[in-house]
C-alpha cells in the first residue's frame, strides 16, 4: 500500500478524532449550561442526555482508534490475519451500539424541544446506522474468506 495514502488517512482520522473531542466538550458544556440556567430539564434527563452525547462521541472515537490499528496492519501487510477480524468486530459492535443509543436520545430531544419529528428522525437515522453495521459485517465475512483463501494458497505453495 502506498505510504502516502496511509499517512493521509492517519492525518484525516487524527484530525477527526481531535475535532470530535473538542465538539464533545463544547456540546456537553452547552447542554449543561443552557439547561441549568433555563431549568427546562430536571437533573436526571440532563445527566442521561449528557451521557448519551459522551457515549455517542466516544463510540465514534473508538471506531477511529480501531481504524488506526487496521491501518497499522495494512502498513505491515498483515491485514489478512485473525487479529484484524477482532478489530472489525469491535467496529461493528460500536456502530450497532451507536444506533441503539440514538433512539432514546431522540426521545429525550423530542421531549425537550416539543418536536415529535425528532423521534422519527432518530429512528430513521438508527436504521441507516444499523445498515452500516450490517455492511461492515459483510466486509468482515469477506475478510474471513480472504484469510482462509490466502491460508489455502500458502499451503499449496
Amino acid at each position: 500500500m502506498n505510504p502516502r495514502i496511509l499517512m493521509l488517512l492517519r492525518i484525516i482520522f487524527g484530525a477527526a478524532f481531535l475535532a470530535l473531542l473538542v465538539l464533545q466538550i463544547l456540546l456537553i458544556t452547552k447542554i449543561v449550561r443552557d439547561n441549568l440556567s433555563s431549568g427546562e430539564l430536571s437533573p436526571l434527563p440532563l445527566i442521561i442526555l449528557a451521557s448519551f452525547v459522551i457515549i455517542g462521541f466516544g463510540l465514534v472515537q473508538f471506531i477511529i482508534v480501531c481504524l488506526f490499528y487496521l491501518l497499522k496492519f495494512v502498513e505491515r501487510d498483515e491485514i489478512f490475519n485473525t487479529q484484524s477480524i477482532s478489530w472489525v468486530d469491535r467496529i461493528t459492535i460500536a456502530i450497532a451500539a451507536g444506533a441503539a443509543i440514538l433512539i432514546p436520545m431522540g426521545y429525550i430531544i423530542a421531549e425537550v424541544d416539543d418536536a415529535p419529528g425528532a423521534i422519527i428522525f432518530s429512528l430513521i437515522l438508527a436504521m441507516l446506522i444499523t445498515g452500516v453495521a450490517l455492511l461492515v459485517n459483510i466486509m468482515r465475512t469477506l475478510l474471513v474468506r480472504a484469510i482462509s483463501f490466502s491460508t489455502e494458497l500458502e499451503s499449496v505453495i
